[in-house]
This record gives structure tokens, C-alpha cells and sequence, in this order.
């Protein structure tokens, strides 16, 4: 059988306008790798960018990824809290932030007293949350032994002043939530534990109640506080709240 000479032409012609595609090609590869990408979902990536700014600054300045978590929206009735020490709080509405939690109120089984008011506070650079956390017991006694029941119903104060120091800030806000100052953040950046009252009015004005805040958050508030500025690099608009005296005001003004 003889083979037919031009079939062995066109696949020799075949075969080299196969390898001078091939490289045209690799030649067209080459020069868009020296070109700058485009990204080819540009809006997308525009939104993206947009949306990370935005969420930046709403955090404005988010705490340190491996503190305890605290929900910001539920904290006053959290039975979980690592009070007195930094931690991240999470709050889709307001943005996250580094708060430490304080509580003075009695634990446990043996209050003596049927009905105290205790507090429960948020301390954090944009507001300070305070609660009263009431503790209600009723007891009867079964052979001998008494058997308590204890609840702890939370209260909004209405009212709250600081002393720290000689000075007493009375707080600017209602319903439990009280404006921090640029006077009030370096006062509590620079306070001393043991050295420092809370006093708060309920509410319904049923009670008012004076408490210290406790050596562990005091100490912690240098951290909270930590990018407060002195009095000397304040603008005038954040001086002044406090007043110089040596006692808390034996009432809490009510037009606070």
C-alpha cells in the first residue's frame, strides 16, 4: 500500500500552525502578567471595603481577641461574668468594646437582712451602666435546718455620683446609663483602690444606696482608661463635672 504524499504534507502543516498558536498564546499570557490585575468584581470589592471601614468605626478601636466575651445586651442578668478584670464585649448595635464589670451585692445563702440593694456596674470608655441587684430571701426552717429561697431582681437607677478621691463627679444620663467625660476617664484612669464610692438612687426613688468600688476594678479601670488625656491636654468643652469636697452630697441632685 503507498502512502499518499500529501496527507503527510498537511499534517506537517498541521502540526506547525499548532505549535505558532501555541506560542502566541504563551506570549499573550506573558505580557498580561506584566499588566496590572483588574479585578473583575470591582463594585463588589468596593462594598467590601466600604463595609470594613465602616465597621471599624463603629468598634472604634475593638478589644483584644482573646479576653472573655460578655454579651453587651444581656450583662445585667448574665450569671456568667469574670467581674473585676478586661473583657470583650459584643454588642451588634453599638460596636464591641473593652469594659470591666463590678458588683457589690451579698452572695450565697446566708443574708441576714430579708431585702438589700445591691449594684451591679459596666465600666467602659463611652458610658458607665449601673444597676441595683436586689437580693430578696424568704426562709422557713425544716428540722432546724432553714431552707432559703433567694431571688435577685434587677433595678435602673435613676441618679448616680462618684467620689474619687476628694473629688465627687455626679453622672450625666439616665436610666442606668451615665456619659464618661474626658475629666471623668482620667479620674478613673488615675484613681487609687479604696478610694473610691459609688452612690445611686433607684429608679422608683426608693432607695439610695452608697457603695465602694472594689481594689480589682479600680486596678482595672488602668486599663479601660488607659488613652485618657491629663486635665492640661483636655479640650474646654469636656471640663468641668466634679466638685471638690471632702463628702458625697447627702443627696444625688435630680437633675442629673
Amino acid at each position: 500500500m503507498k502512502k499518499h504524499p500529501s496527507l503527510g504534507c498537511s499534517f506537517l502543516t498541521f502540526v506547525s500552525l499548532s505549535l505558532a498558536a501555541l506560542a502566541s498564546f504563551s506570549n499573550q499570557i506573558a505580557d498580561q502578567n506584566i499588566l496590572p490585575q483588574i479585578p473583575i468584581f470591582a463594585g463588589a470589592a468596593q462594598a467590601a471595603s466600604t463595609q470594613l471601614v465602616s465597621q471599624q468605626l463603629v468598634s472604634q478601636n475593638p478589644p483584644p481577641a482573646n479576653l472573655p466575651v460578655v454579651d453587651g445586651k444581656t450583662w445585667m442578668s448574665d450569671e456568667n461574668i469574670p467581674w473585676s478584670t478586661p473583657v470583650s464585649v459584643w454588642d451588634n448595635q453599638s460596636g464591641n468594646y473593652l469594659a470591666v464589670f463590678d458588683r457589690n451585692y451579698p452572695t450565697g445563702a446566708n443574708v441576714r437582712q430579708i431585702r438589700q440593694t445591691g449594684e451591679i456596674s459596666n465600666w467602659n470608655r463611652r458610658f458607665i451602666g449601673i444597676y441595683g441587684y436586689g437580693t430578696q430571701q424568704r426562709c422557713i426552717v425544716i428540722f432546724f435546718v432553714p431552707v432559703c429561697d433567694t431571688k435577685h431582681p434587677i433595678y435602673p437607677v435613676s441618679t448616680a455620683a462618684l467620689k474619687i478621691g476628694s473629688k465627687v463627679f455626679p453622672l450625666q444620663g439616665e436610666n442606668s446609663r451615665f456619659a464618661v467625660n474626658d475629666e471623668l476617664a482620667y479620674a478613673l484612669f488615675t484613681a487609687y483602690p479604696k478610694k473610691v464610692l459609688l452612690r445611686f438612687t433607684l429608679a422608683d426613688g426608693s432607695d439610695t444606696v452608697t457603695h465602694p468600688i472594689g481594689e480589682a476594678t479600680v486596678k482595672a479601670w488602668q486599663v479601660i482608661y488607659q488613652n485618657a488625656a491629663p486635665p492640661a491636654e483636655q479640650s474646654p468643652e469636656s471640663l468641668p463635672s466634679s466638685v471638690s469636697t471632702g463628702t458625697l452630697p447627702a443627696k444625688i441632685p435630680s437633675d442629673l
